[in-house]
């Protein structure tokens, strides 16, 4: 049996470096993904206090009419 060291290293290297870029690449995911889920999370936010807003002012019309 006949091991090529150094065809072996290189190879060692390649998913090294594979290893390292997709390490890479799933952390810039997970950075975008709380990016991403603040946002919504501030979106939805948002909507609900619009919501609340809109619930009240019909509360108001609905006060004044009766009265």
């Amino acid at each position: 049996m006949n091991i090529d060291i150094q065809q072996i290293t290189h190879q060692m290297r390649f998913y090294i470096s594979e290893v390292k870029s997709l390490q890479h690449k799933n952390k810039e995911l997970s950075d975008t993904l709380k990016l991403e889920r603040e946002r919504y999370r501030n979106i939805i936010v948002n909507l609900e206090v619009e919501l609340d807003k809109f619930k009240d002012y019909e509360k108001c019309t609905e006060s004044s009419k009766n009265n």
